[in-house]
């Protein structure tokens, strides 16, 4: 086997990080956007002494378990992995990869892992999500999510079923903001423009925060912006300057543009543990599940057996949310 070289093989199982596994020659092929079961047509792209890499050149055979993605941007986007497999499957995997590493990296035998509680709305669950601006190859301003193995570029996104579609409205918005007002965005290569990156933020009563990330300078056509962005559901709107000087410390300038400096959240964990209201400002950690966090939070305190006097320390806590239901 040698780097180049076209060869047919059959995905075996999914490696940890998302790509799919062939045996040849007593040597793993990792081979990316490959299903169980796919007979496939691959060109080495790299060849080690104890694995090798590949990528698809033909789908010969696709496997029984492989899917129809929902995203349109499945096979551009950076940002998903598997949707080419039913969430069922997924967990199914994932949870055959916690118990090879258990074995394989920890040197564990025998190794029972329980069933992962999947959740039960595996779309439109998120409520955090990064989009990043560039200029597009006729130096047109836009915004989207990364390309796999981009960087910088970014693809027009239109649609993502990760966080509510609300997002992919507000991309579109100020996706015409930028236009039409000739926003500069920013470019690393020479340290040069405004615009980096928005966050867009929701708490479960569908409430956004909107965080502008940019470089050193004051946000323009703030009164347009304020204008397109004049919803109900739009209660803070924040600009973040990052200032990034070679050979001087990264400086991070805050400003409120209009609105609330935070969102309101609540958890609802089942008994004894209570709900509690938490204040999540822009920079904070929250989970990006918030319902799947309320399992996950139970879970673990179900299991620490806790007593009435017991001390609690909460190390490397973030938002402490474990910590404060404890």
């Amino acid at each position: 086997m040698k780097k180049g070289e076209l060869i047919e093989v059959t995905i075996e199982k999914l490696a940890f990080g998302g790509l799919g596994i062939a045996t040849i020659e007593g040597l793993k092929l990792f081979v990316a956007d490959s299903v169980p079961g796919d007979r496939v047509q691959v060109k080495i792209t790299k060849k080690k002494n104890n694995f090798a890499e590949g990528k698809i050149v033909a789908l010969l055979e696709p496997s029984h378990q492989r899917i129809q993605a929902r995203c349109k941007h499945f096979n551009t986007c950076g940002g998903c992995t598997w949707q080419f497999l039913s969430y069922e499957d997924q967990l199914f995997y994932k949870e055959q990869i916690v118990k090879e590493s258990l074995e394989h990296i920890g040197g564990f035998k025998d190794i029972s892992v329980s069933s992962i509680i999947g959740c039960q709305n595996p779309w439109n669950y998120r409520n955090k999500m990064e989009f990043s601006f560039a200029l597009d190859e006729n130096r047109h301003p836009d915004i989207g999510l990364h390309p796999k193995g981009f960087h910088y570029d970014v693809f027009t996104l239109t649609e993502c079923h990760l966080p509510s579609p609300r997002y992919a409205e507000l991309v579109k918005t100020l996706r015409n903001w930028i236009q039409e007002n000739t926003i500069s965005i920013y470019e690393a290569r020479n340290n040069s423009g405004l615009l980096k990156n928005v966050m867009i933020r929701n708490n479960q009563k569908g409430k956004i925060m909107i965080n502008f990330i940019t470089n050193q300078g004051l946000l323009p056509a703030v009164a347009q912006l304020k204008k397109c962005l004049e919803s109900p559901d739009i209660i803070s709107v924040i600009q973040t300057q990052i200032i990034a000087q070679k050979g001087q410390p990264t400086t991070r300038n805050q400003k409120l543009l209009w609105g609330k400096e935070h969102l309101e959240e609540q958890l609802h964990l089942r008994q004894p543990w209570g709900q509690l209201e938490f204040s999540i400002y822009p920079e904070a950690f929250f989970q990006p599940n918030p319902v799947q966090a309320a399992t996950l939070y139970a879970e673990a305190l179900d299991r620490t057996q806790i007593e009435t006097n017991d001390i609690n320390l909460d190390l490397y806590c973030g938002t402490g949310t474990l910590g404060l239901f404890a």
